[in-house]
């Protein structure tokens, strides 16, 4: 349908450098000269605070019982319908100078623009209306062009919703950008609305699409007032600005719905291969987003914290099957973690940092009058350096996320100041290193030899591809069968033919099967590591070898990671594939990947750096395909 079309407009850059030039210097006065309910493009205010207004709004009305109906208006082709000389001719009754106007006229004069579909090219057109998408300077014009409709809402007779603070008028409309929420009370005020609408439009050349619009009851169940002919009917759940409102714990409703989306990503992206470290930036980089905007607004519910964890979880390990606890997945990468976000504690600090951050301010936004009406009762103490109250009764008139906001800050023990001052990521450290510590329960790991582990497993020598291992290795947690004492497995032998009757444990596999031990020794003569096969498991696993070796404890460790790589490609291949490699297969990847990391070592670093590194180690074949 060509009229449902929202085409973007591609523009020139010195068009958008002039625009952007101008929207600096517009929108330092627009907050003076805007409506201040008007959230777009007005410097203290956004998205958040307009939503979190109608949040309150909602819940004190609940509260108190009042009957309201919430419309939210629909703009028909909003930013096209801006008539030009109307916005020029508003500007300057604003008191911008006429210099200032005549170069906002420079980017629509005479302006042409031609269709580009498919890569199908239409003919120019002139531009006589609207202000186009896609520049930096539209939303902020828009906001004055619909800025006398927001002021005569705001100045008509329409009750609305007191804010609870001395000398600042009720909240009756809500406006961002096009989006424009007004709260009514009555028949007649419905009336009065209307005869609004009606004028504005006729003023601007604006429409407000009827069809789209959407009315919500704000207060409780039962008979509410008739509205005119020209409103729809009544909606059960309403979404405005991406946020959907409902009766009930609408909170909840928000939360799920964006479970569904991420569950539908992560079916997805839980089957590329991808490496743990690159599996955490996935997760911060493109899973957090999905959830960002509603923890700003809806606290994450209690009841979802298990399917939120599963839903994360799943994407770092790839299934369901978790080796590793998650507290160790906290920790830094040299503490022996992934640096892996915790997201109960991230999106619970979101809502926290942002609401009582907020009330909290010197010059807090209008909606916090509401806000602070549920908490101050409970906080009235904390906010002096003292405990937050308990909340005795977890049902009533308070808001849903009224409760577990005053448990979080029990739990955790979060401070005032730490609301006020302490950056979030820091102050989630903090708690993740209080509520969510765990120590490292490594097998035969005495501090010191704990530390040169960290430090080995950690180093940047170490190829991407064989870092995963390392990692689990160090924590015990190969996947082999003997790791495995959670699930319904009824064989936990060695899947090869010459240990029936061993279990693959840690120790089997590293130091007892006969398949990796001959590996050893061949790799060990190939390279002048006579003692590669006689290693302990602390060897293997933390690099913890004797000073008194003449090679390079890095080197060595590095090498030890290649070889224990390979043998357990090899003994997967038994137990997915069914295919047992021989041992000279085996050595022989091994080799050439020694061979292939000497050579480019070689090459990136000097020569010095590298004899030293690699002395008393004999080249690998694969070196000599690399270094020429």
């Amino acid at each position: 349908m060509i009229e449902n079309w929202r085409p973007i407009s591609l523009l020139n850059v010195d068009r958008k450098i002039l625009a952007k030039i101008i929207f600096w210097r517009l929108s330092s006065v627009a907050g003076d000269l805007l409506s201040s309910h008007q959230h777009c493009s007005v410097q203290g205010r956004s998205t958040f605070s307009a939503v979190l207004a109608i949040r309150e709004a909602l819940e004190r009305c609940r509260a108190a019982g009042w009957r309201k109906y919430l419309l939210a208006l629909d703009q028909a082709k909003a930013f096209d319908r801006v008539n030009h000389e109307y916005l020029w001719l508003l500007l300057g009754r604003y008191g911008l100078q006429g210099r200032f106007i005549d170069w906002l006229k420079t980017l629509y004069k005479g302006a042409e623009s031609f269709p580009l579909v498919n890569g199908w090219v239409g003919r120019p057109f002139e531009v006589g209306s609207g202000v186009r998408q896609g520049c930096p300077l539209s939303p902020l014009l828009y906001a004055f062009a619909i800025d006398p409709f927001v002021r005569r809402l705001e100045g008509a007779s329409l009750c609305g919703v007191p804010l609870g603070i001395a000398g600042v008028p009720p909240l009756k409309v809500i406006a961002y950008a096009d989006d424009v929420s007004v709260i009514i009370s009555g028949t007649e005020e419905a009336q009065e609305v209307v005869s609004v609408i009606e004028q504005y439009t006729e003023a601007s050349g604006s429409k407000v699409n009827h069809e789209k619009s959407e009315v919500f009851w704000m207060g409780e169940e039962g008979e509410s007032f008739e509205l005119p002919d020209a409103f729809p009917e009544p909606q059960q759940e309403i979404k405005i600005l991406g946020i959907k409102f409902g009766p009930g714990d609408y909170g909840h409703r928000n939360w799920e719905s964006r479970l569904v989306v991420a569950n539908a990503k992560v079916a997805s992206w839980k089957r590329w291969r991808l490496s743990l470290r690159e599996r955490v930036d996935l997760i911060k980089t493109y899973l957090i987003p999905i959830f960002l905007y509603v923890s700003f607004v809806c606290i994450l519910p209690v009841s979802l914290y298990a399917r939120v964890y599963s839903c994360f979880f799943q994407l770092l390990w790839g299934n369901r099957l978790n080796l590793i606890k998650r507290n160790v997945t906290y920790l830094s990468r040299r503490e022996g973690g992934l640096g892996m976000v915790n997201p109960i504690v991230f999106f619970s600090l979101l809502f926290l940092k942002y609401n009582l951050g907020n009330m909290l301010a010197e010059t807090p936004p209008g909606w916090v009058g509401i806000f602070q009406s549920w908490f101050r009762p409970f906080l009235h103490c904390w906010e002096d350096g003292g405990p937050v109250k308990s909340l005795r009764v977890r049902h009533g008139k308070l808001p849903a996320y009224v409760a577990p906001c005053l448990k979080i800050l029990r739990q955790w023990q979060v401070t005032v100041e730490d609301i006020r001052s302490l950056p979030r990521k820091l102050l989630g450290e903090r708690i993740l290193a209080f509520a969510f510590s765990v120590s490292l329960a490594l097998k035969d790991c005495p501090g010191s030899v704990m530390r040169e582990g960290l430090r080995l497993i950690n180093l940047e020598r170490i190829p991407l591809k064989f870092r995963d291992q390392a990692w689990l290795a160090f924590h015990g947690r190969l996947y082999v069968r003997g790791n495995l004492k959670h699930r319904p497995v009824d064989d936990r032998d060695c899947p090869r033919a010459e240990c029936v009757g061993k279990v693959e444990s840690m120790d089997h596999f590293l130091l007892l099967c006969p398949f990796n031990i001959e590996v050893y020794k061949r790799v060990g003569r190939a390279l002048g590591i006579p003692f590669l096969y006689r290693m302990s498991y602390a060897e293997w696993v933390y690099g913890a070898f004797p000073a008194c070796w003449d090679f390079d404890l890095d080197t060595l460790f590095l090498v030890s990671i290649v070889v224990r790589y390979f043998t357990w490609n090899a003994r997967c291949q038994i137990t997915i594939r069914k295919k047992v490699l021989p041992v000279e297969v085996v050595v022989h990847d091994i080799l050439g990947e020694v061979g292939k990391i000497r050579g480019l070592e070689r090459v990136r670093e000097p020569r010095a750096v590298w004899i030293r590194a690699w002395r008393n180690i004999r080249p690998a074949f694969g070196e000599l395909s690399i270094s020429g």
